[in-house]
């Protein structure tokens, strides 16, 4: 992770996932999720860092989180998190395109 995270002695709470992990879609920055609880946190004495990614998926996770060496930085974060939130979108899955159950059934 960056140097900052990892020389701040704060709790850290660290978010990741899909665009909804960022706050993607809400009708204002200030009012997405993410935004909030930033905000909540700082109140708490957390440092709070969001390394969300929009488009990504379950499986993009998988990979990532398995491999320590995909994302050393993000590997490094969730080790010295004391809090960890994982966002997804399901539509990034398929599910939103998906008619019948074995169609549901095949989304990762």
């Amino acid at each position: 992770p960056p140097l900052a995270i990892m020389r701040d002695e704060r709790p850290l709470l660290l978010v990741f996932g899909s665009s909804v992990s960022t706050g993607c879609g809400a009708s204002s920055d200030q009012l997405g999720w993410s935004y909030l609880l930033a905000q909540e946190a700082a109140q708490r004495g957390f440092q709070y860092v969001n390394m969300g990614q929009g488009g990504t998926t379950v499986g993009y996770w998988n990979h990532v989180l398995g491999d320590a060496t995909a994302s050393k930085q993000l590997v490094e974060a969730v080790g010295r998190a004391q809090v960890v939130v994982f966002s997804l979108s399901l539509g990034n899955e398929g599910l939103a395109h998906a008619s019948s159950a074995k169609q549901v059934q095949k989304i990762e």
